[in-house]
């Protein structure tokens, strides 16, 4: 009887805190957009969020500009964007004291050609019109990639991956732990690996050749993974 009493208690505790936490966000919560513009060259993007979806879109040749909507109760996130030789550096954080709710969703536009390094720690992650090589992965959202990267690495722990390429790539490795992955690229000749541990496997538009020089993995813990070739 102890143990179940102690149960109780430890339930009742955990919905108190719920629901506390819904109250301070319906009551206090607060919300706020802001934009700013960063001049220079950019080459290569490198950015981490800790909360909030992420955007990334192509844009002017030099420059870039970043939006930030941003959601919090006690303190507002942190959202930075500084350029040094050509690297720019985005970083979305909570600060300690945000407790309850904290979150900021970007839309960052940089040049087409961009080479991009950027994660979603809580959040999805969609790049559009990005042509430069690309490694871009979110813990615990989607992930969504249009574009003619040479080379592409994208993972997800939680999230479906989608990724549409344009153009033929030398190299593509696309993984989800628990969701589906599916991958278009030109129709071709790839060294292919695309495999489920417990899901299916399609495969058209594609010819597998282990000598290619192009490389496409495709591959899943629970989801279906599918890879199609388009002319």
């Amino acid at each position: 009887m102890g143990k179940v009493r102690a149960l109780l208690i430890v339930a009742a505790v955990v919905v108190g805190v719920f629901v506390v936490g819904a109250v301070l966000v319906a009551v206090l919560g607060r919300e706020g957009t802001r934009t700013q513009r960063v001049q220079g060259e950019v080459r290569k993007v490198e950015l981490l969020s800790e909360r909030g979806a992420v955007a990334i879109r192509a844009g002017a040749a030099s420059g870039a500009e970043l939006t930030a909507h941003d959601r919090w109760v006690v303190v507002r996130p942190d959202v930075t964007a500084t350029l040094e030789e050509g690297t720019l550096r985005v970083r979305v954080t909570c600060p300690t004291l945000s407790l309850v709710s904290c979150s900021s969703d970007i839309v960052l536009t940089v040049p087409s050609t961009a080479q991009l390094d950027v994660k979603a720690v809580r959040g999805h992650m969609a790049v559009d019109g990005i042509d430069g090589p690309m490694s871009v992965l979110s813990e615990d959202g989607d992930v969504t990639v249009r574009g003619a990267p040479p080379t592409l690495e994208t993972r997800s722990v939680t999230g479906t991956i989608t990724a549409r390429l344009t153009a033929r790539p030398d190299r593509v490795l696309a993984r989800s732990e628990t969701s589906d992955v599916r991958l278009t690229v030109p129709a071709g000749t790839y060294r292919l690996t695309a495999d489920s541990t417990q899901g299916g496997e399609t495969v058209t538009g594609i010819t597998a050749d282990a000598a290619s020089p192009r490389e496409l993995i495709a591959s899943s813990g629970r989801g279906e993974v599918t890879v199609t070739g388009t002319r």
